[in-house]
């Protein structure tokens, strides 16, 4: 048989490769040239745990409660809408404690945010040229009218990020 990478052999047991990582480093289940030798590692692991089953199938409903025509039966049908009802209400209690605690934000306020601060940014660089033009307009030498731009950039820019930093509005 072939020898698999810790990911490839996690996937195939159907566990997180951290897992299988972990078992590996502590000397549970031996490596060959880095690789695993499944048939080694399944031997270790059947003997000292039961075989992991993937998600995909802890959320169906055993086959043992299913009726003779495959369809779920009213139980099953009830346990799995209670489940996902208690998920939802689990993200909903988790969103209102974040949003309590200050970890979200609203979208609208993001939004709302990142408008006034780039219409903020285009007036103070549209209004350099405005400023800078008579200034420029005397000035011959090449070098000092880049530093004077690069000057007037600068101090534009750092404007904008006091003002962003401070929420305020100009």
């Amino acid at each position: 048989m072939e020898l698999l990478s810790i990911r490839r052999y996690a996937s195939r047991r159907g566990c997180h490769p951290s897992y299988i990582g972990r078992l590996t480093k502590s000397g549970r289940i031996p490596l060959t040239k880095g690789k695993i030798d499944p048939a080694v590692a399944d031997s270790i692991l059947d003997q000292t745990r039961p075989r992991i089953t993937p998600i995909t199938q802890r959320t169906q409903p055993p086959a043992a409660n299913r009726p003779a025509d495959g369809k779920p039966s009213p139980r099953d049908v009830y346990e799995t809408a209670r489940a996902v009802r208690e998920q939802f209400l689990a993200k909903q209690t988790k969103l209102d404690y974040e949003s309590a605690s200050g970890k979200t934000v609203d979208t609208d306020k993001v939004l709302e945010s990142s408008e006034k601060a780039f219409s903020n940014v285009r007036v103070r660089l549209r209004g350099l040229a405005r400023g800078m033009a008579p200034i420029l307009a005397v000035n011959t030498h090449p070098a000092e009218i880049e530093r004077m731009l690069l000057d007037a950039i600068d101090g534009a820019l750092e404007g904008l990020s006091l003002d962003l930093f401070k929420g305020v509005e100009k």
